[in-house]
């Protein structure tokens, strides 16, 4: 470094990966200088030892691991908080019911609701910047495939939208206008929060859903890679035809790895979906002999390795690794197998559901627009609005249930817009309040 002006700052950076550092190497380094003091003789200063440790091939993966499970819990704790949140609402709902005049204890209780909403606000505040920084570090890294990167960008899109001004607006506007309303536009005020409350309550879901679906995906990946990057090291030992104490300590390295893999993959089916799980035990359980097998041949092979008195390292013990090399690599290819044929089983099913919904909804349509063209020729007060009120019950019960199927859909498909749940919401309201209003015609 050139000789620095006087209380100049200097930084210096240091390229580590030109030293092609292995896993789990570790570098001291130091800084010394000197000062410039020319009749005496210069000084010398030097700090004290520091170490860079590199994390061995599956430690940066548990460490992802780790961070994404961070991110499950955040949202699971977010969804137990919206819980409390609607029970504090609830009892308001109840009291306000029981006793319509507006009392301290109802306004208490609001007040709880909202300071719930904005605890919520900030822990989603926070699962953004968590999810944010796992989305950079997995780009900065390659540690993920493109076509999970971007599961992981629609991902952020809708982790963004959980909070919605939508529905503080709503609860700031029932707080400061109770007491003041009349029944009806107490109603509508109730009525235009819980709509918003149960948007925010999907969102919350269906964003745990879709996570829950994106990390099997990233589990199998990881598993995947440092099973390639396993391999990749079995293949440089196996290729050494002399025997060396850090060759010993290579292979060691690669079954401690190995063996804490097995304890990650193990764990893959704690936070997998539902759905998946079933899928996920039995590669778990096909699997899991494989590398245990693996595991035993490393330990034969070492103990070979430590045998042997010649430097020439042994054809067998050459061709036993050959064979760990390959089985490294198959068991590599199986996750990714595994992994596809989970996504494209999912798309097949989430394609035929999509098909279904929309020809039901269509027909749903058509029913709905035929029963509206024969209510319009009805008398005010007639019987017939019994057996229209009777079908407009059934075309709300149908659009119910396909509601619920578009909702599971949307838990399985980043890409969904949320506008479609809202929608949905809307239309069920809106069959519902047709309902009351062709029961209330009847002139029994």
């Amino acid at each position: 470094m050139p000789n620095p002006a006087i209380n100049e700052q200097q930084s210096y950076q240091w390229n580590l990966p030109d030293l092609n550092p292995k896993a789990r190497d570790q570098i001291i380094y130091w800084i010394e200088v000197y000062d410039n003091d020319q009749y005496s003789g210069r000084k010398k200063g030097r700090s004290q030892k520091m170490m860079v440790t590199f994390p061995s091939t599956t430690e940066y993966m548990e460490e992802l691991d780790s961070k994404e499970r961070e991110v499950t819990e955040s949202l699971e704790d977010i969804s137990q908080s919206f819980e409390q949140m609607e029970k504090q609402y609830k009892q308001f709902k109840k009291r306000l019911q029981q006793n319509p005049e507006t009392d301290w204890q109802q306004k208490k209780q609001l007040e709880e609701v909202e300071k719930e909403r904005e605890q919520i606000d900030k822990k989603v505040d926070e699962l953004n910047e968590k999810f944010n920084e796992i989305r950079k570090e997995i780009e900065q890294n390659q540690a993920m495939s493109p076509e999970t990167l971007e599961a992981y960008d629609e991902l952020q899109k809708l982790m963004k939208q959980i909070n919605d001004p939508e529905l503080e607006k709503a609860l700031k506007e029932l707080r400061n206008s109770l007491g003041e309303m009349n029944p009806d536009e107490m109603r509508k005020a109730l009525e235009n929060y819980e709509f918003n409350e149960e948007q925010y309550r999907q969102r919350i879901e269906r964003t745990l859903n879709l996570f829950k679906s994106l990390k099997l995906n990233s589990d199998l990946e990881k598993v995947a890679q440092s099973l390639e990057k396993l391999a990749e090291q079995e293949k440089a030992i196996s290729e050494s035809n002399e025997i060396s104490p850090q060759e010993v300590e290579q292979q060691e390295s690669i079954r401690e790895d190995l063996s804490d893999l097995q304890e990650q993959f193990d764990r893959i089916d704690d936070t997998a979906p539902e759905k998946a799980k079933p899928q996920v035990e039995k590669l778990q359980q096909q699997s899991s002999k494989k590398l245990n097998d693996i595991q035993k041949e490393l330990k034969e092979n070492i103990e070979k390795l430590k045998e042997q008195s010649s430097p020439q390292k042994d054809s067998d013990i050459q061709k036993q690794q050959q064979n760990i090399q390959q089985q490294l690599q198959q068991q590599a290819q199986q996750m990714r197998s595994a992994k596809q044929q989970l996504n494209q089983r999912r798309r097949q099913i989430n394609r035929a559901a999509l098909e279904y919904v929309l020809h039901s909804l269509i027909n749903l349509s058509l029913n709905q627009e035929e029963l509206t063209k024969e209510t319009e020729t009805i008398p005010p007060q007639s019987s017939a609005f019994v057996d229209k009120a009777r079908k407009e019950r059934n075309i709300s019960s149908q659009f119910t249930m396909l509601s619920d199927s578009l909702f599971s859909i949307s838990s399985e498909i980043p890409s969904f817009s949320n506008r479609i749940n809202k929608k949905k919401t809307e239309v069920e309201n809106y069959l519902s309040r047709a309902v009351d209003l062709l029961a209330e015609r009847d002139g029994s």
